[in-house]
């Protein structure tokens, strides 16, 4: 005869099909989206040492910032990309969080990090970061490519 589950199990059905899947793609989401939890946008999250996770470019008009939720170990960390637009009336400065699906990274660092100028739009980062394969419970490690677009006012994230 079937035993009945055990209901607690099921606050980490979530983290297993987040883990059982396949690589998750990058995502990037407003910070003050419904879909990000606050304490991902805090302050209190801005990874330390500050001075070693937080970059200004252009003139301090696109910040970069590694924010550090301690948990889960394999992806607590996330880049918090915040810009001014191009057209200074167009709007007030831009907000997102780059995530690796569902959760963070497990490192990420702005040691190394690459930055070049796309001419008339923003800026396109290389941030060197480690990947989580829960498929071969492997860490890999990489770039992330973050391009702001300050004319569309829109950020993409790819893994390279």
């Amino acid at each position: 005869m079937m035993q009945a589950m055990d209901m607690s199990l099921l606050k980490y059905l979530p983290l297993a099909l987040v883990l059982s899947g396949p690589l998750a793609a990058q995502q990037v989401q407003p910070c003050e989206s419904g879909g990000v939890f606050p304490y991902e946008t805090t302050a209190l999250a801005i990874a330390e040492p500050w001075e070693a996770n937080t970059r200004s470019f252009s003139e301090g008009q696109v910040r970069l910032t590694v924010m550090d939720t301690y948990e889960p170990a394999l992806g607590a960390l996330y880049l918090m990309v915040i810009f001014e637009p191009l057209d200074r009336a167009a709007d007030f400065r831009t907000c997102v969080l780059v995530s690796n699906g569902f959760m963070g990274f497990p490192n990420m660092t702005l040691d190394g990090l690459q930055a070049r100028e796309l001419e008339g739009q923003g800026m396109m980062f290389l941030v060197p970061t480690t990947f989580y394969n829960p498929t071969d419970d492997e860490f890999e490690y990489g770039n992330l490519e973050v391009v702001v677009d300050r004319l569309a006012l829109s950020v993409t994230a790819v893994r390279r």
